[in-house]
C-alpha cells in the first residue's frame, strides 16, 4: 500500500511536466522526515499545522459492514402470509446504514497555522463577494511545471474523514521509476495556477489517461530541494473538470477511481475500469462534498460493496442511537420547515458551518455495466445528503442487494427529472433500477418523531431494470415516507419497439422493452408506511412481474396494532402491456397486470384499516395477469376480516387487457379490474374496451366472498336530481369472458340461499354495454348474484344501455345475469343483446325476490341465435320459488324486435317460477319466438297484471303470438286491464295474441273423482277504453286472438276484437270449455276469420275423463263438472269462416263445438254455453251455422239480443249432394246433436242458407251421441232466406219446437219449416198464435193447418205460414208525380221507377233476396239500401242515354235503417250492364262510405261503352274482378277500397278506355289474380294518391298494376306501393310499346320471383317493342327480385329509353342489376330537370351476381350520367355493366350530387378498376365492360371467377353457367371454378350434371357455401385451394373461407343413392363463424390438409336414424389441432 501510494503522488507530479514538454528525464522526488502540514478550512480558509509525518490521503472505499453483512428482516404482506411461497422463496430484507458511517466525526485535535503564502487569500474570504472562475489551458500550466516537479506534495491529514485516516501514507522515499501522464497532475497543475476561492474550470487535454484522481478540500504545501515551500490551495475551489474527447482508466490495483473531498465538475469523458477490474470502485464522494458528472460516463467498476459506480457519503448527526437528531430551536421543540416537515442536524464543521453532501447527474451522464456483491450497483447515497438526476442514464448495472442500478440511503433528498433513464439494471434483492431506504425516526425529547426527508420525481426512463424479488424498477423500504409533494411524476417505466425486417412484405415486431420482477411490482413495489402517494403522468409499459403487479405493487403490510389508512393516487398515467403472470401449475394465479393494491389487517378491536386507490385519466393497455386484475387487482391476506379497499376510478381507458387463466377452483378474472370481496369501487368516465378474462368478468370481477354490510360498486354517478350524471358515465365495448360477465361479473364463490355475499350492492348510473361477449357463461355484459336472498336493494341500474352484447356458445343471459339479487332497471335501453344457445337474449333472472323496471327498453334482441333454443329474447326468468313470496314491478317498458328460438320472444319465465308481476304502460311489437311458445311473453306460475299494455306484431312459432300462459299451479292468473291493446300478432298454432293454456293440475276430491285446480284470467276493458284485439293470427290451428286453455276462470269483459284470423277455431277467441267457468260481456267481436269453426268465438267443450281399474276392467269416467260459459251484452258481427274439408264445422260469428275423447262419453253433456242479449251480425260461413254453430252433446241457451244478416254455405255449389247439405246450412243458427234453447225476444232477421234453414237448421249427424234438439220461444224471426226452410230445416232424428210468441216474418224458402224424413218430434203452435197476421200452416203448399202442428208422419213435409206480405222496398217518388210507395219486391219498385220520366230514389226497406233489372232510359236512378243486403243480381239496361243508375248506402227518412251496411251480395256478378253506344254511355255510380260489394264473382261486369265512377266503396271477397269492362269504357275510382279478393280489382280487359284511380286503397288481395288493376291494350290509366299493399299474385305478373297488352300509357303521380308480390313486377307491369312515367309515390319491399322488384317496362323478348320509362320523382327502395331489384326493361330488337330526371333508386336487391336490369338495347339517361337542384339518383343497391345498380346487357347501348345526378355505391361488379358494350358520357364527378358520400373529392371513374378519370365523354365500352364511381385504386368491377377460358362476376353466375353446360361439355365431368380475387359472396351450389370444384385459389372467400341435393349417384363437391396453375391470377395467402356467424359449409341432405354424395375440403383454412360444416345425410364428408380455426367445427348430423356418414380428416387442424 505504501510503495503504490508514492507512485501514485509521483505520477501526479511527473504528469505535470511531461504534458508541458519540458522534462526530458524524469525527475526525482522525495520527502523529508519532517515537515509542516497545512490545512484550511474549507468554509473561512484558516490555515493549521502540526509536527506530523508528511503524508499523502489515498481513499479507500467506503466499508461494507453496515449495508452488505447487516440486514434487518422488516415484515412483509407476503412474509406475514403461510400461504404465500414468496414469503419463503425470497424474504424482503431492508439494508441498514453502514456502521462505521454511523460513528460521529469526532473533532480534528490540530492546532491550525496559516500558510504565510494564505494569509491575504484568507483575509479575503472573509467578504461575502461572488467568486469567478479560472480557466486554466494546458499552456498556462507550463509556468508551474519545475517548481512542482521539483517538490513534494502532502494532503492535510485533518481534511482525510476519520475512517480513511489510517490508511493514509507517508512519501518518504525517492521516485525514480517512469509513470505515463496522470489526470492528478493535469488537476493539481491546473488549481496551482488559479488564483484562491475561485472556480476552476480545467480543459484537459483529450487524451487516454491511466490512473485515479483525488479532489482534495486542503492547501497542498510542497517543498523543492532547497526547502523552500509552495503552496497548492484546493480549499474552497469548485474545480470544473472537462474531460471532453478523454477516457481515465483506472488500473486493476485501485481501489477508487476518483475521490472528492470538495467540490468537483466533470464534464463529459470517460472514467472506466480497467479490464479484468474487479475490486474497485469508481468514484466515492467523501462527506461534505460534492460532484456533478456532466456528460460524463462511469463504467465496468466491479465491486463487493455497495456503489461500484458512485458511493457518496451523506452529512447528518446521529445520536448513539444510530437515529438522527431533530434540530430544535429556543423553546428546545422541533424545528419544521415550510412544508411542516422537520429539520434535523447536520455534520458541522469545527466553526459551525454544515458540510452538505451533493451528488449531481445531467447533460447524458452515464453510469454503466458496473457490478456490486451489495446495494446499488451503479450508485449509492448513503444517510442525508442532496441527489439531483436529470438527462442521466444507468445502463446494464448489476446489484447483489437492493437497488439495482442505485440505492437511496435515509435522509436523501433527491430530485429525478427530464431525460434521467435506468435501462437493463438488475438487483438481486428490492429494486431492479431504484431502491428508496428513506427511512429513519428522529430523536426528539423521549418522543420518537417521523421525518420525511422527499424524494422528487419528475421525469426519467426505467428499461428492462430486473429483480429476483420486488420492484423491477424502482423499490420502497418498507418504512419510506418520504416522496416530496408525494408524487412520482412524468417517469415512463418501460417502452416499446416496433422492428421491421428488411423484406418488403414482413409485419412489423414490437418488442416490449419492461422492467421485471421475479415477485411483484414489475416497475414500482411501494411499501407499507406511504400514508399518501400520486403517480402523475407516468408511463408504464411492457413491465412483468411473476405473481402481482405487473408495473405497479402497493403492499401495506403496516403493522397489526396500529390504524392506517393510505391514499395512493394514480394520474395521467399510461399502463401499456404489462404483465403479471405466473405458473398455475404451482399453486397459485398472478394478479394485477399493471397495479396490485394489498392490504393486511390490524389486530386492534373494532378498527377498520383501508387503504384507498384513486386512478384518474389513465390510460390501461393490453395489460395481462394470468388469475385476477388485467390491469389492476386488489389483494388482502387471508383469514381477517378488518382490513379493506377502496377504488376510485375515474377518466381512464382500459383498453385490451387480459386475464388469461381458467385455473380450476377459485375466483379469477376482471380482465381490466379485480375488486375483491373486501374492497369497494366507484368507477366513473371510464372506457372499457377490448378486455378479456379467461374466467369472470372481462373487464370488472368482484366476488363476494365476506359479508361487509354497505359494501357498493358504482359505475357513474347520479346528479342532485336523480337522472345519472353523463359525464360520469363508464363505457364498456368489446369486453369478453370465458366464463360470467363479459364486461362485469359480480358474484359469489357459490350460489344458494346461504352462502355468502348478501350485503355488496351495485349501482349503475349511466354507463353503456356494447358488443361485450361471454363465452361459456352468463351474462353478456353483466353478471350480479348473492348467494343469499336479501330484502334490499342489490343492483341499482339507472340510464344504462347494452347494446349488441352477446353470451356466445351454451352461454345464457346476452347481456345481464342476476341471481339472488334485488334489482331495479330505470331509464335504460337493452339493443341487438344476444345469446347462441341458452335463456335471456338481454336478461335472465334467478331466485330473485324483486326485480322492478321503470322507462326501460329492450330492442332487438335474442335468445338462442343459433339453436333452437333459448328462452326470453329479451328477458328470462328462472327458478323462483312461491315461498319468495317474490314480487315484481315494471313500469313503461318497451319490448321491440326481440326474438327467442323457443319460449318468450321478449320475455320468458320458466316453470319453475311463481312471482306477482304488476306491469303497467308495457309496449312488446315486433318480438318472435321462433319454435314454440309466447311471440312477447311466456309466462309461468303466478299472479300477473298488465295494465295499459300494448302487443302488436309480436310472432310466436307455436302458440301465444303475443303472450303465453303456462298454467299448471293453483293460483295462476293473468289480468289485461286499463287501456290495453294485441294488435297483427301471429301464432304459428293456436293463440295469434294470447294463450292462457289449461290448467292441468288436480286433486282427488271427497268423491275420489279428480278436480283440477284453476286459473284465473282476467281481461277487463271499459266501455271508454275496451281492450282491442285486432289483426292476430293463429296461423296453425285456434283462437286467433284468443285462445283460452281448460279447467279455467274467465272474465272478458269489454273486449274489442276484430280482423283476426285462426286456422281451425275461434277467429277471435278460442274457450276450452272443460270445467270452465267464464264470462264474456260487453265486447265486440269483429272482423274476425277461421277456417274450421267459430268465426268470432269457438267455445269447445271437452271433456275430461279418468281410467280407473275395477274389477281389473279398465273403467272411464268423467272428471269435473261440466263447463259453463257465458256470453252477455256483446256484438259479435262480420266474422266468418272459410274452410271446407271435413275437419270444419262453420259458426260465421260463434262455434260452439265439442271433443267427446271416449266412446263412454258420447252419452254425457259435454258443457253450457248461454248467449244473452248479445247481437250476431252478419257473419259468413262457408258451411252451416252463418251466426251459431252449435256441435255434439252441449246445452246451449240463447236468450235475447239478435242474430241477423249472418250467411251460411258460401262455398256450396249446386253439386252437392243430399247428404253433404248439412255442411252448409243454417244462415243463423245451425244445431248438430245438442239441446239448444233461443227464447227471450231474440231477433233472428235477414239470415241466408247457401242450402238449407234460412235462420235455423237442426240436424241429428250421429245417433251415437245426443240427440239434436232446438227450441225456439219468444222469438222474431224474420227475412231470412234458403232453399229450403226459410225459418227452420230438421233433419232426420232431431226435435223442433217453435213457442207460440215467436213472431216469424217474411222468410223465404221451399217451407218456412221444412222436416226431413224421419225427423224428430217437430211442434209448431197454430199460426194464430203467432206474432203477425197469419192463418194457418200450408202443409206442402196444399193443406192449410189452422191449429197446432205436430209432425207425426215419416215422410218429407214443409209447412208454410200463410198470411201477411213483406213490404221491401219504397219508392221515394218521381218528379212532379207521386211519393212514399212502398212493395213487397223490389223489382216492382223499379219497374214503376222506369216508366216515368224524371228523377227516382228507391230505399230499400228490408234484406231482400232477388235478382232484379233496372232500366233508366226515362230517368236517373237511385237504388240506396238503407243499412240492409241485397242478395243477387243488379241488370242495367241503357243504351240511349247518360242517365246514371247509382246504388248507394245512406240513412232512408222516416224508416228504419238495417244495421250492417248497405251490402250487395252473391254468388255470381252482383252488377251487370248492356252496352251503351259511343255517344250514350251506360253509366253506373257507386257511391257510400258504408256501401260493400261482397262475396260476388264479378261486383261490377260490362262491356263497351259503359263508364263506372266508384266512391268511398268497398269491394271484397270478389273471385273474379271486383269491376270487369272489355272495350271503350271509362273507370273513376275515388276513395274506394279493395280488399281481401281473390280476383283481380279492376280489369279493362280490351282497348281504348281510361282508368283513374285516386286515393284508392288496395290491399291484402291474394290468390292468382290477387287483386291487381289489369289493362289491356291501348289504355290509359293515371294514378294520384292511395295505399297499394299486401297483394300477391301467385303465379302472375304485377302485383298492382298488370298492363299486360300494348301500347298502354301509365302514369303514376304519387302512391305508396308496398308488400306487393309477383312473377315479374312486384307492382307494376307495363307490357310492350307502352310509355310509363313515374313522378312521384314510393315503392318499396316488394317482390318479383323473376324480374323487377317494383317495376318492369316491357318483357319482351323478341320484336320491336319500343318502350319508354321516364322518371321525374319518387323513391324506389327495398325491393328484391333475381334481375332488376327495382326496374327491369326487355324490349326485344326495339330501343328501350329510360330517363331519370328526379327521384331515388337505392337499397334495391338483385341477384343482377341490383336497380335496374335492362336486357336489350337501351337509351339510359340520368340528368337533373331545369332549375332543380338535384336529378336522378340511382345509389346502394346490391347485387349477388352482377352490377349493383345498372345492367346493359344489349349491343349499343348507351348511357348518361349528367350533373347533379349521381350512381354510386355498388358493391359486386361495378356500378354499371355493359355486357355486350355501347357509348358511355360521364359527367364529372365533382358536378355530381354526391352529398353525404366520404372522401366525395377523391371519386373517380373507374373501367374495370382502372381510372378512366373525373369526366368520361363519348367513350365506347367494349363488352364486358364495368364502370364504377369510386375513390382511384379500389377494386370494384373486376372479375370473380372463371372457368376455363370464360370469366365471371361473381361466382354464383360462374355456377349458373356450369349448371347450364350439359355433361358432355366437361372434361372427365369435372367443372373447375377458380376465384380470381378476394370476394363477398354467399354461394349455391345446385349442379346436378357435374362434379363441381371451387378452387379459393388463395385467396378469401367472404360468405357461406350452401350444397343442395345434387341428386346423382357419386358426385363430388369439392373446396379447394390449389394455386399451382400458373395461368390463373393467384394469391399467396392461402384460400380462407369466413363469414361472421352462421354455417360456413352447409350441405344439405342428399338423395339416398346407392353412393353417398362427397364433399371434400382441401387445404383451405376455414374460420371466424359460429359453425364451420354441417352435413347432413348419405353425404361423404372429407378433409384433407385443411384447417378449422375461431370457433368452427365440424358438425355432422351424427344419430339421424340410419343415416349413412363418414367423417375422414386427413392431416387436417381443429382449432390449431392436427387431426387423425
Amino acid at each position: 500500500m505504501k510503495k503504490k501510494s508514492i507512485q501514485r503522488i509521483a505520477a501526479w507530479l511527473l504528469a505535470a511536466g511531461m504534458m508541458a514538454g519540458t522534462f526530458a528525464q524524469p525527475m526525482a522526488v522525495y520527502a523529508e522526515s519532517a515537515a509542516s502540514i497545512a490545512a484550511s478550512d474549507s468554509t473561512t480558509g484558516d490555515s493549521i499545522t502540526a509536527d506530523a509525518d508528511v503524508v499523502i490521503a489515498t481513499p479507500t472505499p467506503e466499508p461494507d459492514t453496515g449495508t452488505d453483512t447487516a440486514a434487518t428482516p422488516v415484515p412483509t404482506a407476503d412474509s406475514q402470509t403461510p400461504q404465500d411461497p414468496a414469503s419463503t422463496a425470497a424474504p424482503e430484507t431492508t439494508p441498514a446504514p453502514d456502521a462505521a458511517e454511523d460513528v460521529p466525526t469526532p473533532t480534528p485535535t490540530l492546532t491550525p497555522t496559516p500558510a504565510a503564502e494564505d494569509t491575504a487569500d484568507d483575509a479575503a474570504d472573509t467578504d461575502d463577494t461572488t467568486d469567478t472562475t479560472t480557466t486554466v489551458t494546458p499552456a498556462d500550466l507550463q509556468s508551474c511545471i519545475a517548481l512542482l516537479a521539483a517538490s513534494q506534495l502532502s494532503l492535510d491529514a485533518d481534511s482525510i474523514e476519520p475512517d480513511v485516516r489510517e490508511e493514509t501514507l507517508a512519501l518518504s522515499d525517492e521516485i525514480t521509476e517512469t509513470e505515463p501522464s496522470t489526470l492528478q497532475a493535469v488537476v493539481n497543475a491546473a488549481v496551482y495556477k488559479a488564483p484562491a476561492d475561485q472556480t476552476v474550470k480545467v480543459d484537459v487535454p483529450a487524451g487516454n489517461y491511466t490512473g485515479t484522481l483525488v479532489i482534495p478540500d486542503a492547501t497542498i504545501v510542497v517543498k523543492d530541494a532547497s526547502g523552500k515551500e509552495t503552496n497548492i490551495n484546493y480549499t474552497n475551489k469548485n474545480i470544473i473538470l472537462n474531460m471532453t474527447g478523454s477516457t481515465l482508466t483506472v488500473p486493476t490495483d485501485a481501489a477508487v477511481g476518483v475521490s472528492v473531498f470538495g467540490s468537483l465538475t466533470i464534464q463529459g469523458g470517460t472514467i472506466k475500469a480497467a479490464d479484468g477490474c474487479t475490486a474497485t470502485r469508481g468514484v466515492q464522494v467523501q462527506l461534505g462534498s460534492a460532484l456533478t458528472l456532466d456528460g460524463t460516463t462511469i463504467s465496468d467498476f466491479t465491486y463487493a460493496g455497495p456503489g461500484a459506480g458512485v458511493y457518496v457519503k451523506g452529512t447528518a448527526a446521529v445520536d448513539t442511537n444510530g437515529q438522527f437528531d431533530v434540530a430544535l430551536g429556543d423553546n428546545q421543540e422541533p424545528l419544521q420547515n415550510a412544508d411542516n416537515t422537520y429539520q434535523f442536524k447536520k455534520l458541522q464543521r469545527e466553526n459551525g458551518n454544515s458540510m452538505d453532501t451533493s451528488f449531481t447527474m445531467k447533460g447524458g451522464a452515464t453510469i454503466t455495466n458496473c457490478k456490486s456483491d451489495g446495494n446499488g450497483a451503479a450508485l449509492y447515497v448513503h444517510n442525508a445528503a442532496l441527489l439531483t438526476l436529470e438527462n442521466a442514464n444507468f445502463t446494464t448495472n448489476n446489484a447483489g442487494g437492493f437497488g439495482g442500478a442505485v440505492y437511496l440511503g435515509t435522509g436523501v433528498q433527491t430530485t429525478i427529472g427530464n431525460g434521467v433513464t435506468f435501462t437493463g439494471n438488475h438487483a438481486a434483492k428490492d429494486g431492479g433500477a431504484l431502491y428508496l431506504a428513506n427511512q429513519y425516526t428522529l430523536h426528539v425529547k423521549a418522543d420518537n418523531i417521523l421525518v420525511q426527508v422527499p424524494v422528487t420525481f419528475n421525469g426519467g426512463t426505467f428499461t428492462d431494470n430486473s429483480t429476483d424479488t420486488y420492484g423491477g424498477a424502482l423499490a420502497f423500504d418498507p418504512a419510506f415516507d418520504g416522496l416530496a409533494g408525494d408524487t412520482i411524476e412524468n417517469v415512463t417505466f418501460g417502452k416499446a419497439e416496433t422492428t421491421t425486417s428488411e423484406e418488403e412484405d414482413a409485419e412489423e415486431e414490437t418488442i416490449l422493452h419492461g422492467n421485471y420482477a421475479a415477485l411483484r411490482g414489475g416497475a414500482i413495489a411501494f411499501n407499507s408506511n406511504i400514508k399518501k402517494n400520486t403517480l402523475l403522468n407516468c408511463t408504464f409499459r411492457g413491465n412483468t412481474a411473476l405473481r402481482y403487479a405487473g408495473a405497479v405493487y402497493y403492499p401495506n403490510t403496516y403493522g397489526k396494532t396500529t390504524e392506517f389508512n393510505p391514499v395512493y393516487t394514480v394520474e395521467g398515467c399510461t399502463f401499456d402491456r404489462n404483465s403479471a403472470t405466473y405458473d398455475v401449475k404451482n399453486g397459485d394465479d398472478a394478479g394485477g397486470g399493471a397495479i396490485t393494491i394489498q392490504v393486511n389487517p390490524t389486530d386492534t378491536p373494532n378498527t377498520v384499516q383501508v387503504a384507498s386507490l384513486y386512478v384518474k385519466n389513465s390510460t390501461f393497455t393490453g395489460n395481462t395477469a394470468t388469475g385476477y386484475g388485467g390491469a389492476i387487482s386488489t389483494r388482502r391476506e387471508t383469514g381477517y376480516g378488518n382490513a379493506r379497499i377502496y377504488l376510485n376510478i375515474d377518466g381512464s381507458n382500459f383498453d385490451s387487457n387480459r386475464v388469461t387463466s381458467a385455473a380450476t377452483g377459485g375466483w379469477r378474472g376482471g380482465g381490466a379490474v379485480w375488486v375483491a370481496g373486501y374492497a369497494w369501487a366507484d368507477f366513473t368516465n371510464n372506457m372499457f374496451t377490448g378486455n378479456y378474462s379467461a374466467q369472470y368478468g372481462g373487464a370488472i370481477a368482484s366476488n363476494n366472498t365476506v359479508n361487509y354490510s354497505g359494501r357498493t360498486l358504482t359505475l357513474g354517478a347520479l346528479r342532485a336530481d336523480g337522472t345519472p350524471d353523463p359525464g360520469k358515465s363508464n363505457t364498456f365495448t368489446n369486453n369478453s369472458s370465458n366464463s360470467s360477465g363479459g364486461a362485469v361479473c359480480v358474484g359469489t364463490d357459490g350460489l344458494g340461499d346461504n352462502t355468502n355475499g348478501i350485503y355488496t350492492t351495485v349501482h349503475i348510473y349511466g354507463n353503456t354495454f356494447t358488443k361485450n361477449t361471454t363465452n361459456w357463461g352468463p351474462g353478456g355484459a353483466l353478471y350480479v348474484d348473492s348467494g343469499t336472498q336479501r330484502v334490499d336493494l342489490g343492483l341499482e341500474v339507472v340510464g344504462a344501455t347494452f347494446t349488441g352484447n352477446q353470451a356466445k356458445n351454451s352461454s345464457s343471459s346476452g347481456a345481464v345475469r342476476i341471481y339472488g339479487v334485488p334489482t331495479s332497471f330505470k331509464d335504460c335501453e337493452f339493443t341487438n343483446n344476444t345469446t347462441e344457445q341458452s335463456h335471456g337474449g338481454a336478461i335472465w333472472v334467478n331466485r330473485t325476490k324483486q326485480f322492478d323496471m321503470d322507462n326501460v327498453t329492450f330492442t332487438g334482441n335474442t335468445a338462442g341465435a343459433v339453436r333452437n333454443d333459448g328462452w326470453g329474447g329479451a328477458v328470462f326468468i328462472n327458478e323462483i320459488p312461491s315461498s319468495f313470496e317474490a314480487a315484481f314491478t315494471w313500469n313503461n317498458v318497451t319490448f321491440e324486435g326481440n326474438t327467442s328460438h323457443s319460449h318468450g320472444g321478449a320475455v320468458g319465465i320458466n316453470t319453475n317460477v311463481y312471482l306477482t308481476l304488476n306491469a303497467t304502460n308495457i309496449t312488446a311489437s315486433n318480438n318472435k319466438s321462433i319454435s314454440l311458445n309466447g311471440g312477447a311473453f311466456y309466462l309461468s306460475q303466478g299472479r300477473y297484471t298488465l295494465t295499459n299494455a300494448v302487443f302488436e306484431n309480436n310472432i310466436a312459432g307455436y302458440n301465444g303470438g303475443a303472450i303465453y300462459v303456462w298454467n299448471q299451479y293453483s293460483g295462476n292468473s293473468l289480468t289485461i286491464n286499463g287501456n290495453s291493446s294485441f294488435t297483427g300478432n301471429t301464432a304459428g298454432s293456436s293463440g295469434g295474441a294470447v294463450q292462457f293454456e289449461s290448467n292441468n293440475q288436480y286433486r282427488t276430491g271427497a268423491d275420489g273423482n279428480l278436480e283440477y285446480y284453476r286459473g284465473e284470467l282476467n281481461i277487463i276493458g271499459t266501455a271508454d277504453n275496451p281492450i282491442v284485439f285486432s289483426n292476430n293470427t293463429a296461423k296453425n290451428y285456434s283462437g286467433g286472438a284468443l285462445c283460452i286453455g281448460a279447467h279455467n276462470t274467465d272474465k272478458l269483459d269489454y273486449l274489442d276484437v276484430h280482423d283476426n284470423t285462426a286456422q281451425r277455431y275461434g277467429g277471435g277467441i278460442y274457450i276450452n270449455n272443460s270445467i270452465t267457468e267464464g264470462t264474456l260481456t260487453n265486447s265486440k267481436i269483429h272482423n274476425n276469420t277461421t277456417s274450421w269453426a267459430g268465426g268470432g268465438v269457438d267455445i269447445h267443450n271437452y271433456l275430461d275423463y279418468q281410467e280407473t281399474k275395477v274389477n281389473n276392467a279398465t273403467v272411464i269416467t268423467r272428471t269435473g263438472r261440466p263447463g259453463d260459459f257465458t256470453i252477455r251484452d256483446c256484438e259479435i258481427t262480420g266474422n266468418s269462416t272459410t274452410g271446407t274439408d271435413g275437419n270444419c264445422s262453420g259458426g260465421g260469428g260463434i262455434g260452439i263445438t265439442s271433443d267427446l275423447r271416449r266412446s263412454e262419453l258420447y252419452k254425457v253433456d259435454s258443457g253450457t254455453v248461454n248467449i244473452i242479449d248479445t247481437v250476431v251480425e252478419d257473419n259468413t260461413t262457408t258451411l252451416a251455422g252463418g251466426g251459431i254453430y252449435c256441435g255434439y252433446n252441449g246445452t246451449n241457451n240463447i236468450s235475447g239480443g239478435s242474430i241477423s244478416n249472418n250467411t251460411s254455405g258460401t262455398a256450396a255449389t249446386t253439386a252437392i249432394d243430399a247428404t253433404n247439405k248439412y255442411k252448409y246450412s243454417g244462415g243463423a243458427v245451425a244445431v248438430r246433436n245438442n239441446t239448444t234453447t233461443i227464447k227471450g225476444g231474440t231477433v233472428i232477421a235477414g239470415n241466408t242458407s247457401g242450402i238449407d234453414g234460412g235462420a235455423l237448421y237442426v240436424k241429428n249427424a250421429d245417433s251415437r251421441v245426443l240427440p239434436a234438439s232446438l227450441t225456439t220461444e219468444d222469438c222474431e224471426i224474420k227475412n231470412n232466406t234458403a232453399k229450403k226452410g226459410g225459418i227452420a230445416y230438421v233433419s232426420a232424428g232431431a226435435s223442433f219446437a217453435m213457442g207460440k210468441k215467436t213472431a216469424p216474418d217474411s222468410n223465404e224458402g221451399v217451407g218456412d219449416v221444412f222436416v226431413e224424413k224421419n225427423a224428430g218430434k217437430v211442434t209448431l203452435p197454430a199460426a194464430k198464435q203467432l206474432k203477425g197476421k197469419y192463418d194457418a200452416w200450408l202443409m206442402d203448399d196444399a193443406t192449410p193447418i189452422e191449429k197446432a202442428v205436430t209432425n207425426d208422419s215419416s215422410a218429407e213435409h214443409y209447412y208454410t205460414l200463410q198470411g201477411a206480405a213483406r213490404v221491401v222496398a219504397r219508392l221515394n217518388g218521381l218528379l212532379g208525380s207521386w211519393d212514399g210507395k212502398t212493395y213487397t219486391t223490389l223489382q216492382a219498385a223499379l219497374d214503376e221507377a222506369a216508366k216515368n220520366t224524371g228523377t227516382a230514389s228507391i230505399d230499400l226497406l228490408a234484406d231482400v233476396g232477388e235478382q232484379v233489372t233496372a232500366t233508366t232510359v226515362n230517368n236517373p236512378i237511385t237504388l240506396n239500401l238503407n243499412g240492409y243486403t241485397l242478395t243477387g243480381k243488379i241488370t242495367l239496361t241503357n243504351g240511349q242515354n247518360n242517365n246514371a243508375f247509382t246504388l248507394t248506402d245512406e240513412r232512408a227518412d222516416k224508416y228504419k235503417a238495417g244495421s250492417a251496411g248497405g251490402v250487395l251480395t252473391g254468388p255470381a256478378n252482383g252488377i251487370e250492364m248492356n252496352n251503351g253506344t259511343k255517344s250514350a254511355h251506360n253509366t253506373l255510380i257507386l257511391t257510400g262510405k258504408t256501401l260493400t260489394l261482397r262475396n260476388l264473382s264479378r261486383a261490377v261486369y260490362g262491356d263497351r261503352y259503359i263508364d263506372v265512377t266508384a266512391e268511398d266503396v268497398t269491394f271484397t271477397g270478389s273471385t273474379s274482378a271486383c269491376i270487369w269492362l272489355n272495350n271503350d269504357n271509362n273507370i273513376k275510382v275515388d276513395g274506394a277500397v279493395f280488399t281481401k279478393n281473390t280476383g283481380y280489382s279492376i280489369v279493362q280487359n280490351s282497348n281504348d278506355s281510361t282508368v283513374d284511380l285516386k286515393n284508392v286503397k288496395i290491399y291484402e288481395n291474394n290468390g292468382n289474380q290477387g287483386g291487381r288493376v289489369y289493362l289491356g291494350n291501348r289504355n290509359t290509366i293515371t294514378v294520384d294518391g292511395g295505399e297499394y299493399h299486401d297483394n300477391a299474385t301467385t303465379s302472375q305478373n304485377g302485383g298492382v298494376i298488370f298492363a299486360n297488352g300494348q301500347g298502354n300509357t301509365v302514369t303514376i303521380n304519387s302512391g305508396e306501393f308496398y308488400n306487393n308480390k309477383a312473377v315479374n313486377g312486384g307492382a307494376v307491369y307495363m307490357g310492350q310499346l307502352g310509355t310509363l312515367t313515374i313522378n312521384g309515390g314510393s315503392f318499396h319491399d316488394n317482390t318479383a320471383t323473376t324480374n323487377g322488384g317494383a317495376i318492369v317496362a316491357c318483357n319482351a323478348t323478341g320484336g320491336n317493342h319500343i318502350t319508354t320509362l321516364t322518371i321525374t320523382g319518387g323513391e324506389i327502395y327495398n325491393n328484391t327480385a333475381v334481375n332488376g331489384g327495382a326496374v327491369y326493361m326487355s324490349t326485344g330488337t326495339g330501343l328501350g329509353t329510360f330517363t331519370m330526371t328526379g327521384g331515388e333508386i337505392y337499397e334495391n336487391t338483385a341477384d343482377n342489376g341490383g336497380a335496374l336490369y335492362i336486357a336489350t338495347k337501351a337509351k339510359v339517361t340520368l340528368s337533373a330537370a331545369e332549375g332543380a337542384d338535384v336529378g336522378g339518383i340511382i345509389r346502394d343497391n346490391v347485387a349477388s351476381q352482377l352490377a349493383s345498380n345498372l345492367y346493359l346487357g344489349g349491343a349499343d347501348s348507351s348511357l348518361t350520367v349528367g350533373k347533379k345526378t349521381l350512381l354510386h355505391g355498388g358493391t359486386i361488379a361495378g356500378d354499371v355493366l355493359f355486357a355486350q358494350g355501347g357509348t358511355v358520357d360521364l359527367a364529372n364527378t365533382q358536378d355530381l350530387h354526391t352529398d353525404g358520400i366520404e372522401n366525395a373529392k377523391d371519386l373517380v371513374w373507374l373501367k374495370n378498376d382502372a381510372t378512366t378519370g373525373k369526366t368520361v365523354r363519348s367513350e365506347t365500352a367494349p363488352a364486358q365492360t364495368i364502370y364504377t364511381l369510386a375513390p382511384a385504386g379500389e377494386n370494384t368491377g373486376s372479375y370473380a371467377a372463371r372457368i376455363g377460358s370464360d370469366k365471371y362476376f361473381s361466382i354464383n353466375q360462374a355456377i349458373k353457367a356450369m349448371e347450364a353446360a350439359g355433361a358432355e361439355d366437361a372434361e372427365t365431368n369435372t367443372t373447375t371454378i377458380h376465384l380470381l380475387r378476394d370476394q363477398t359472396e354467399d354461394v349455391t351450389i345446385n349442379n346436378t350434371k357435374h362434379s363441381p370444384t371451387l378452387n379459393l385459389n388463395g385467396y378469401t372467400l367472404t360468405g357461406h357455401i350452401t350444397v343442395n341435393d345434387l341428386n346423382n349417384v357419386g358426385l363430388t363437391f369439392t373446396l379447394t385451394d390449389d394455386n399451382t396453375q400458373a395461368d390463373y391470377n393467384k394469391a399467396g395467402n392461402g384460400g380462407t373461407l369466413t363469414a361472421a356467424s352462421g354455417t360456413l359449409v352447409n350441405i344439405k341432405d342428399q338423395s339416398n343413392k346407392p353412393e353417398n354424395t362427397t364433399v371434400k375440403l382441401q387445404g383451405v383454412t376455414l374460420t371466424g363463424s359460429t359453425r364451420g360444416v354441417y352435413a347432413g345425410s348419405n353425404v361423404n364428408l372429407v378433409a384433407e390438409g385443411s384447417s378449422f380455426s375461431g370457433r368452427s367445427v365440424l358438425f355432422s348430423s351424427w344419430g339421424c336414424t340410419c343415416l349413412p356418414m363418414t367423417l375422414w380428416p386427413t392431416s387436417s387442424t381443429i382449432c390449431g389441432r392436427t387431426a387423425r
